[in-house]
């Protein structure tokens, strides 16, 4: 749900940057909400398929312009029910921290950190389980001589083993 989310909000503020002064650094602030529906889901933890989520979520964060490029830096909150075909069902939240900088130069360099977690129930509303997810991504794109996407320029990718955590 929130993966192209972050990196749209961070593309999407870069719109509302204006040009950098000298020696002077532009900030300010963007925040959006959303609901979001996905289907097919499948409960990791504790076998439920077929799941549907219904959730929203509210990302909010800064950002910063100078004459070397422009960071943004935030947070996007989410909740969530999940139900499934057999009648059970996941209710939780997550919380993703982000910053997303990109240079004069043409490095770009994105991370964000995850955590999310929730309770299962079965059909009847009785407690499964809670489940936890933990996972860091980051990622660098240095763009070489010529200028825009091309196999000269450098990427680097890094997964932080997601954690997954059933109790």
């Amino acid at each position: 749900m929130k993966r192209t989310t972050i990196v749209t909000a961070a593309l999407a503020a870069t719109a509302l940057l204006p040009a950098a002064a000298q020696a002077r650094a532009d900030t300010g602030t963007f925040s959006d909400a959303y609901d979001a529906t996905e289907a097919g889901l499948v409960d990791e933890c504790f076998g439920g398929t077929d799941g549907v989520l219904t959730g929203h979520g509210d990302i909010a964060g800064r950002y910063t312009e100078t004459v070397n490029g422009f960071s943004v830096r935030g947070v996007e909150v989410d909740t969530v029910r999940i139900d499934f075909g057999d009648g059970s069902s996941f209710v939780g939240s997550s919380l993703d921290r982000f910053s997303f900088v990109v240079t004069r130069s043409g490095t770009t360099v994105n991370t964000v950190a995850h955590v999310d977690g929730g309770t299962s129930y079965d059909a009847d509303g009785n407690v499964l389980g809670r489940t936890t997810f933990r996972a860091v991504e980051h990622f660098t794109v240095v763009d070489r001589q010529p200028a825009g996407p091309g196999p000269e320029d450098v990427v680097r990718v890094r997964f932080e083993r997601g954690r997954l955590t059933c109790d």
